[in-house]
């Protein structure tokens, strides 16, 4: 059983998305030995009696695909305030929700679910865009010290899911993307010498937009610095990869 989340929290709504989601769930909770705990909350309109049914219909999926189902949670008020709160008082677990919502502004600017979560999570978040396989992880990399945090979180889920770690650094050279890299690979060995990890340089003058078009990993991750406060409006790296990134996302809580 891992020790890197206790458990996984879904958050499902019954939609394609939210389907998906729960495919992710079952696999990485399958993967990881650790137990996942659908939820649900449900705006007035639903009511109480859709969120259940909802909550009920997604803990039967879970455990057909193999996961291990400690319970369900259902919650009634506006769904985006409802999972803050969740990951509150969960901010040692991983969230899961669908991506729904992160690539359009129309529904950015309406406050999705997603979108909400992306910018205020207490916990870590992994926004489903494809279809779960776990061989290849990027972790996402700026160089900085603060940047070593999820690219630690995301070397350790690597190891635990058997995946081949790549440390990902971007700059308008090979030369300067290397040289981003690494101190904090270095770091990293020398915190971890049995660590195995590789290094990708990726080209491109915005970090943000050379990121968000990578190809070729199962999962990327990356710290959420950057996801609040003005900065975010402006030039954010981590802001432009959460909105358009194509595949699977782990964004890091690196402001516990």
């Amino acid at each position: 059983m891992t020790t890197l989340y206790p458990r996984i929290f879904v958050g499902t709504d019954g939609s394609a998305a939210a389907a998906q989601a729960i495919r992710v769930t079952a696999s990485l909770a399958s993967a990881l030995g650790v137990p996942c705990v659908p939820i649900v909350a449900a705006n007035a309109e639903q009511g109480e009696y859709w969120a259940n049914e909802t909550a009920d219909k997604a803990a039967q999926k879970l455990a057909e695909l193999g996961a291990e189902v400690e319970e369900e949670e259902v919650r009634l008020g506006d769904p985006s305030s409802a999972l803050h709160t969740w990951t509150k008082e969960n901010p040692d677990c991983l969230f899961i929700v669908g991506s729904e919502g992160l690539h359009h502004a129309g529904s950015r600017i309406v406050v999705s679910v997603s979108n909400h979560l992306s910018h205020h999570s207490a916990a870590d978040v992994l926004f489903t865009r494809t279809e779960p396989k776990w061989s290849k992880i990027g972790l996402a990399t700026n160089g900085s010290p603060m940047s070593r945090l999820d690219v630690q979180r995301g070397l350790a889920l690597s190891t635990e899911l058997g995946a081949r770690a790549h440390l990902v650094a971007v700059g308008i050279s090979d030369s300067a993307a290397r040289r981003i890299a690494e101190p904090v690979a270095d770091a990293i060995t020398a915190a971890n010498p049995a660590a195995k990890i590789e290094t990708d340089v990726l080209l491109g003058v915005q970090p943000g937009r050379t990121l968000a078009n990578a190809k070729g990993y199962d999962l990327l991750v990356i710290g959420n610095s950057g996801m609040a406060g003005p900065g975010r409006f402006f030039g954010s790296t981590v802001n432009h990869v959460t909105h358009h990134y194509n595949g699977n996302l782990l964004l890091v809580n690196t402001r516990h």
